[in-house]
């Protein structure tokens, strides 16, 4: 290959030849010129990739494609880790085979690099494909030392989304950086089996003194965990990721909710979601009291997409209409951002009267779990205690503080409210 290349994209794959595929031409279609190299990392694949994918790459991309065969499946951190070391451009774009490039992806990324100085990778906003919902915004850490995706579900128009921000980590799925800061840090470890390898690689990363950032304006569209098996090795990785990073890794969806105006929230289950102040909530509830319009409401739940009164609003309209399909995609969207028993009840009840037998069957189960608890106080009290103390440990007191009020409420119920039997108390802000 050409070494005047700027980014070398590496593609790790294992089977789902017709993903490869489409991922290739929307990378080329999306892409201009030959400033870029494309590497396939081929896990072993058993199906039309070894047959197909050199011949498309060639064709798509010419002299500027590599196909790299494995004769077994090395996991994503080998397949990213060789694919680095087949070009010597100075970036390097690892990015998962399910995803749909967009526009001028490129050019923000690159741009990064001169607007952060010391920063030292970035990833593009993803969204959830066919729609303009956030699929990935960067990584946070919960108070349970969970990692979830900040804002995932929120519109791209919100403002949450616009604002450049500092991350713990980044997701692994479509992540820029220099190639020799890569190789550096020693590239992913390899000890990982498809899972916490780029939340492993942050860390090194913020341990050489390195910030870490998504580039909202540069936007693809991310199918997600694809992957026969994704989560198979979830609970060894946690604990290897554990073993090796410790306290490194610290709870940060607080902060991003605080810089934001939201406030953190957790339930008797001690899951934790992020919200509006109380304040604000009662505020929209005024003043949409007499709003019947759906449109209207579906408009202020754009610019508000955790007014959850809101949802709840307009999905029983959407009922009363029959129009459960619609009253579906709201009362979805109300128990991804902040679930709760009551909601989840309702989201069930909409998604069999929708047609959609396994969405219910998953609110379900969800929903008892949250009962489980509920019906068995000194369990709640074992789970809760076991995050309260880390967090004590950890010096988080605003968080042990939620946490424990959060086991007070499990062992002492109230009755059901607007958000359900699942209460929740928020960490205000401006809270240590």
């Amino acid at each position: 290959m050409d070494t005047s290349r700027l980014i070398n994209v590496v593609i790790p794959v294992r089977d789902r030849w017709l993903l490869t595929r489409n991922c290739l031409e929307a990378l080329r279609a999306a892409t201009r010129g030959d400033f870029f190299e494309v590497t396939v990392v081929d896990n072993g694949s058993t199906d039309a990739t070894p047959a197909d994918c050199p011949a498309l790459g060639a064709q798509l991309f010419g002299a500027c494609f590599r196909y790299e065969r494995f004769d077994e499946n090395r996991n994503f951190g080998p397949a990213c880790n060789h694919g680095a070391t087949t070009s010597t451009a100075p970036f390097v774009f690892f990015l998962n085979n399910d995803t749909i490039p967009t526009g001028d992806w490129h050019t923000p990324l690159l741009e990064a690099f001169g607007q952060m100085p010391g920063l030292g990778a970035v990833g593009p906003l993803l969204l959830y494909p066919g729609s303009d919902r956030v699929q990935h915004l960067g990584v946070v850490v919960d108070p349970a030392y969970g990692t979830d995706h900040l804002y995932e579900y929120f519109p791209v128009t919100h403002r949450a989304v616009a604002r450049r921000r500092s991350l713990q980590a980044i997701t692994g799925a479509a992540l820029f950086m220099p190639r020799f800061l890569f190789l550096e840090v020693g590239g992913f470890f390899e000890g990982y089996v498809n899972g916490f390898e780029d939340v492993d690689l942050c860390l090194a990363l913020r341990k050489a003194g390195r910030t870490l950032t998504v580039a909202p304006e540069s936007v693809i569209h991310h199918l997600g965990s694809q992957s026969a098996g994704r989560f198979a090795q979830e609970d060894a990785n946690a604990r290897l990721l554990f073993q090796r990073w410790g306290r490194a890794v610290r709870p940060d969806m607080h902060l991003h909710a605080r810089e934001d105006g939201f406030v953190l929230r957790v339930t008797e289950t001690f899951e934790t979601h992020v919200a509006l102040p109380a304040a604000r909530e009662a505020e929209l509830d005024r003043a949409h009291a007499g709003v019947n319009d759906p449109v209207a409401l579906w408009k202020t739940l754009l610019d508000e997409p955790l007014w959850f009164g809101g949802y709840d609003r307009l999905a029983v309209i959407l009922e009363r209409g029959g129009l459960w399909q619609e009253a579906f995609e709201a009362r979805m969207l109300q128990c991804s951002l902040g679930p709760s028993l009551g909601r989840l009840e309702r989201y069930r009840s909409a998604a069999m009267r929708a047609g959609h037998a396994d969405r219910a069957e998953d609110a379900a189960r969800h929903a008892a779990l949250y009962r489980a608890v509920l019906r068995d106080p000194q369990e709640a009290l074992r789970l809760g205690g076991e995050i309260a103390d880390r967090l004590h440990g950890a010096g988080e007191a605003s968080l042990e503080r939620a946490i424990r009020r959060a086991m007070h409420r499990a062992v002492n119920p109230t009755p059901e409210g607007p958000e359900g039997l699942g209460c929740i108390d928020p960490v205000q802000p401006g809270a240590a």
